[in-house]
């Protein structure tokens, strides 16, 4: 199973509405969140579970959350702020 696994060599700065890498790339706070729930160990399911524990979702179901969370995935690593490894 791929884990996302977020890359830590990345300076950023915190904005009331999100924050901004040294790279140019800007996340909002949804973003962001799921950046720091990239730590090798979460799997897509973990974190799709965790935001929907954090932001109270209780409208939203978790295949919804997950293809929110897959989305945002595919975004971090094609702006190369994460990698995928295999646990």
């Amino acid at each position: 199973m791929l884990k996302p696994v977020a890359k830590v060599d990345f300076k950023f700065r915190r904005f009331p509405k999100g924050v901004l890498f040294e790279n140019g790339i800007a996340l909002n706070e949804t973003a962001y969140s799921i950046f720091e729930l990239c730590n090798g160990q979460s799997s897509i399911y973990d974190i799709a579970i965790k935001l929907n524990e954090q932001y109270e979702c209780s409208e939203c179901s978790i295949s919804e959350m997950i293809t929110c969370v897959e989305n945002t995935l595919k975004l971090l690593a094609e702006e190369n702020l994460i990698m995928f490894q295999e646990l």
